[in-house]
C-alpha cells in the first residue's frame, strides 16, 4: 500500500502521525505493519514517536468491562536510514509511553461514573 502525505517540505509530526493512523485503519485485520519514513526535515526521533502514536492510537478500542475482539496491532516496523537507527531506537519508549497515557485518558474519559 502506498500512502502520500503531500509536499515533503510541509510534512511535520502531525502529518506523519496521521499517515500512520490512516495505514493502521486501512488494513484493520493486519496485526503487523511496516512503514518507511520519508526523508523530511522532522528529526527522526520525533518522526518515529509520531508514527508509533498514530498507528497504535488508530487501533484503540474502549475495553473496560467488555469482552470482544480487539483491533490488535502486535508489531510496527518503522524503516529509516541506517545512520538514524540509534535515534529511532531511542524514540520507541517515548512513543509507547505517549500511547499508554493516551489510551488511559481515553479509557477514563469513556468510563461511566457508576463503574
Amino acid at each position: 500500500m502506498l500512502l502520500g502525505g503531500g509536499d515533503r517540505a510541509a510534512l511535520d509530526t502531525t502529518a506523519l502521525r496521521d499517515i500512520a493512523a490512516h495505514l493502521a485503519r486501512a488494513v484493520p485485520k493486519q496485526e503487523r505493519l511496516a512503514l518507511r519514513l520519508p526523508a523530511t526535515d522532522v528529526p527522526v526521533a520525533d518522526a518515529v514517536a509520531a508514527v508509533i502514536e498514530g498507528a497504535a492510537l488508530a487501533r484503540y478500542v474502549y475495553r473496560i468491562g467488555e469482552d470482544g475482539l480487539d483491533a490488535r496491532l502486535t508489531a510496527l516496523e518503522v524503516l529509516c536510514d541506517a545512520d538514524d537507527d540509534e535515534a529511532a531506537t531511542a524514540a520507541i519508549p517515548r512513543g509507547l509511553a505517549t500511547v499508554r497515557a493516551a489510551k488511559l485518558a481515553r479509557d477514563l474519559g469513556g468510563t461511566p461514573a457508576a463503574c
